[in-house]
């Protein structure tokens, strides 16, 4: 404690320590350290001076009753520093080893004159907060009280068996509690513990990850407590860890992480307890489950021909998913033999959604190949047509090509995604060289339409939409209102696979999927124009035509190409940028941007 007063151009400083927990012998000492430091009116300290000083115990409170009076006379320092140790002095009135320091709380009231007489003109009142066991252990041993009130009062305050010295009495939140190293004991009113709140969901055999409970509290009194490690009970396998903190004072939340893998599905429970308060924490255990498979509306990309390496993709739908995770499904065909269905690992949604299912191996003749896939206590049977052989590549009738020549089919696998694609760009006489490679450019393609001339990147524009799937012009149509498409009707199905009604690749390719673009884009060595003209597709930068006024612009700058994939009145593209992160977005479908054909084998 600090005080400032001034009287006759002194000030007094007080400063009171305890010796807390050095006290180590048998029989303990009936006295306790107190300091003082001593400064006049321009804040000087007062060195080499002689003081005078008054100390009393007070009882209850600040103006409580004197349980011990004493005096003493010493000398400042050259810091202007006083030591003394009270219980050593002249004693004024009673004793100091006959205080009760169970019976608090206690006050120090000192009063100074610093001339060094019995002028004691200087008072100062603080809280004895803490108190050295030792004091109260040999208070309790020379009470005149039984032995019987000595034990009573041990046992309120929470000493440990063993009595173990070092300890300190503190009020801790109003709470007079026995302490080790000055920090009061958590200690709450109650938990609200069917108020509990939980983030995560957790698993059977799955790892759990970022998974959340928070127990609220009343009545917290400050104090600090331990770390808790808690095994769980019912549901084994996982923990609850509190990490070490300090309650607040009054209301508050305990934060628990939940880790580790559960062994079966169920209850886990946790026992958390804070001084002698529990909580029960419950935390369910699920695997993963669903309403419905929406088996009849799968979606297959891809075709399958007897003895030709597949690797195509199956999207099935699900409705009821309960967020649980799910562990990888390799399924073996059925009817035509030789290839699997793998579905990844991964967690269910929460209502809606689609499991994906890679479909890979060599299928041994023409039939259907059937896959059973799992999910809770739900099946679907997947389907998939087994064909003969690949058809021979060939434009789609009334193809306009604009150099009077029909693009080169070449082509070009990706080992790393096992794709086969074209090597160029429709409309494009090369493969691109670089970059900025004229000759790979290619035509400029608005979204669904056919390869009726208007790719052509000198096509004439109009401002007339069409009506119709297939425009009966050649023109680039221009669409500078929402919803900035080419068609008055949008139609999202004009591109979608090998049957899609405008789809503009030769028989057995067609526009790629914007899924299949991010792998490819995911492959490269770099996400930029270097990753992508260095990948096995040699992607160049052609630039695009403006839906407003049909202008090509960012020639040899970026490259945009469309996939089959709408994004509302939108379509989804990849854009790649020259120098800069390229990126997966979406562009209204009156634009006019390259196009890249996949195999669809």
């Amino acid at each position: 404690m600090l005080m400032k007063q001034k009287l006759k151009n002194y000030i007094l400083h007080l400063s009171f320590l305890l010796l807390l927990g050095n006290v180590l012998f048998a029989q303990a000492p009936n006295k306790m350290s107190y300091q003082a430091v001593i400064r006049n009116s321009s804040n000087l300290v007062v060195s080499n001076h002689a003081v005078g000083m008054r100390i009393s115990i007070l009882q209850g409170s600040a103006t409580g009753t004197s349980v011990y009076t004493e005096i003493q006379k010493t000398t400042t320092n050259a810091n202007g520093l006083i030591a003394i140790e009270i219980g050593t002095g002249t004693i004024v009135s009673d004793s100091f080893s006959n205080i009760d320091w169970s019976n608090g709380p206690y006050f120090v009231k000192t009063e100074t004159d610093p001339n060094g007489g019995t002028n004691y003109t200087l008072t100062g009142i603080s809280q004895l907060l803490s108190v050295p066991y030792a004091l109260y252990s040999m208070n309790s041993e020379n009470s005149v009280n039984s032995k019987k009130s000595d034990t009573a009062n041990i046992a309120l305050n929470g000493v440990p068996s063993g009595s173990q010295h070092g300890q300190t009495l503190m009020n801790c939140n109003g709470d007079i509690v026995w302490v080790l190293n000055g920090q009061c004991p958590a200690k709450i009113a109650s938990f609200n513990c069917t108020d509990t709140t939980h983030s995560g969901v957790i698993t059977s055999n799955f790892s759990s990850i970022n998974c959340i409970s928070s127990v609220s509290y009343a009545g917290g009194n400050g104090g600090v407590y331990a770390s808790q490690i808690i095994p769980s009970s019912g549901v084994t396998g996982l923990t609850a860890t509190l990490a070490a903190g300090t309650l607040n004072t009054g209301n508050g939340v305990l934060i628990l992480n939940i880790s580790g893998i559960p062994n079966m599905a169920g209850t886990a429970s946790f026992l958390l307890q804070i001084g002698n308060k529990t909580c029960v924490i419950q935390r369910s255990v699920i695997i993963a489950s669903i309403t419905n498979f929406n088996c009849a509306d799968t979606l297959h990309s891809g075709s399958l021909y007897a003895n030709f390496s597949a690797n195509q993709q199956s999207t099935l739908s699900y409705s009821g998913g309960n967020s649980a995770n799910y562990p990888t499904q390799t399924i073996a065909s059925t009817g035509v033999l030789g290839m699997t269905a793998t579905l990844a690992s991964g967690a269910l949604n929460s209502g809606n959604g689609t499991l994906s299912l890679n479909i890979t191996g060599t299928p041994t003749s023409a039939g259907i190949a059937s896959f059973t896939i799992f999910m809770g206590n739900k099946t679907c049977t997947l389907q998939r047509t087994v064909l003969t052989t690949p058809p021979t590549p060939t434009w789609p009738i009334g193809t306009v090509f604009c150099n009077s020549t029909a693009t080169a089919i070449v082509n070009v696998t990706n080992p790393l995604t096992g794709k086969t694609w074209m090597d160029r760009n429709l409309g494009a006489s090369q493969a691109a060289t670089s970059s900025a490679d004229p000759a790979a450019y290619g035509d400029s393609y608005q979204w669904g339409r056919k390869a009726d001339g208007h790719q052509c990147r000198n096509s004439g524009t109009t401002s007339s939409l069409s009506s119709t799937d297939q425009p009966n012009n050649a023109n680039f149509i221009l669409s500078p209102n929402s919803p900035f498409d080419w068609h008055s009707i949008q139609n999202d199905k004009l591109w979608q696979g090998v049957n899609g009604v405008n789809n503009p690749c030769p028989m057995g390719y067609r526009i790629p999927t914007i899924a299949e673009l991010e792998v490819e884009r995911n492959s490269w060595t770099q996400n930029n124009s270097s990753g992508a003209l260095n990948s096995p597709l040699k992607f160049p930068l052609p630039g695009g035509r403006s839906n407003t006024n049909g202008a090509l612009g960012a020639v040899g700058s970026n490259g945009s190409y469309w996939s089959s994939t709408v994004a509302g009145s939108n379509a989804w593209y990849l854009l790649i940028l020259n120098s800069l992160v390229d990126n997966i977005s979406n562009l209204n479908r009156a634009r006019g941007l390259s196009v890249r054909c996949i195999r669809d084998y």
